[in-house]
């Protein structure tokens, strides 16, 4: 914070504290990171150049500490969202590709996160990569001691001191999930774990168990009864969250009509299609999309 005159030449406050820092560490070992308010001349004024200067703390997560930041410097920041995608990551879960899912990790917050990015970008993709993993652990089922719910991995994302925080945390989360789904993967008859990969890849299609019990030479009944115990839910209730954990994905991370989403996903009647998407979510599409501008 400093006190001083309008006009004050920025540069020259930059350069002074920079070479402060340059001498902290030098001398005493400290690594610092210095948020430069607005100058001002009348006191009245302090309060809302303080609260100026604090807003520039969350910039630390991708500024890293021994750095210097003023307001004009992220002025020109780039606001737009950070693409991830979210498709190719669940891929990757739930074919328990462990490597590929931490190198997608590792270069998405490693080169794909500019120091050009605004930090509310960061936090906006990172906030949906927590919901991704919580939909994957609610819709398997999956339980472990060493998960974070949800709320706790959105209070480690906005408490990290830098971006490797995040990424460790994020990664962490991961080789969990694919461990505990080696584990659950064993708990499944051969013919349930046929039908999820079916789901999994033709979800759009007009499906029912019906159909699945004559390909399987089973009773239908009886399949139901068996998917019901091993997975959770009903086969109606599993096809209609996957159908709506894709939509989702495509409302937050691509332009579509909410119309088209719906029968991208298997919904010809879009009226069916809000009803069931606010019972999964608790929300409707639309409030959706108008949360991801935030």
């Amino acid at each position: 914070m400093v006190l001083a005159a309008d006009g004050m030449d920025e540069g020259k406050v930059w350069e002074y504290f920079a070479e402060l820092q340059n001498r902290m560490e030098s001398r005493f070992n400290i690594l610092t990171f210095i948020c430069i308010g607005n100058s001002f001349v009348r006191f009245e004024e302090l309060p809302d150049v303080y609260r100026g200067a604090r807003k520039l703390q969350k910039y630390l997560i991708i500024e890293g500490y021994g750095n210097c930041i003023s307001l004009r410097q992220i002025q020109n920041r780039n606001t737009e969202a950070i693409r991830m995608d979210e498709t190719q990551l669940r891929k990757y879960i739930l074919k328990r590709e462990k490597e590929a899912a931490v190198n997608y990790i590792e270069d998405l917050f490693i080169n794909n996160i500019r120091k050009e990015a605004a930090v509310s970008s960061l936090y906006q993709m990172a906030v949906k990569m927590a919901m991704l993993l919580q939909d994957i652990k609610k819709e398997y089922k999956l339980e472990s001691g060493r998960f974070h719910d949800l709320s706790e991995l959105i209070e480690t994302i906005f408490s990290a001191e830098d971006i490797h925080g995040i990424k460790t945390a994020f990664i962490s989360e991961i080789a969990e999930i694919i461990e505990c789904m080696h584990g659950e993967d064993s708990k499944y008859t051969p013919v349930v774990r046929q039908i999820i990969a079916e789901v999994q890849k033709n979800y759009k299609e007009d499906m029912n168990l019906k159909t699945l019990a004559y390909r399987y030479h089973m009773n239908a009944s009886y399949l139901g009864q068996l998917f019901q115990k091993e997975v959770g839910c009903s086969f109606a209730q599993y096809l209609s969250n996957t159908k709506n954990s894709i939509a989702k994905e495509l409302i937050l991370n691509t332009n579509m009509k909410i119309n088209d989403i719906a029968r991208q996903v298997g919904y010809p009647d879009t009226s069916y299609f809000y009803r069931k998407f606010k019972q999964s979510y608790g929300v409707s599409p639309a409030s959706l999309r108008e949360m991801k501008k935030y």
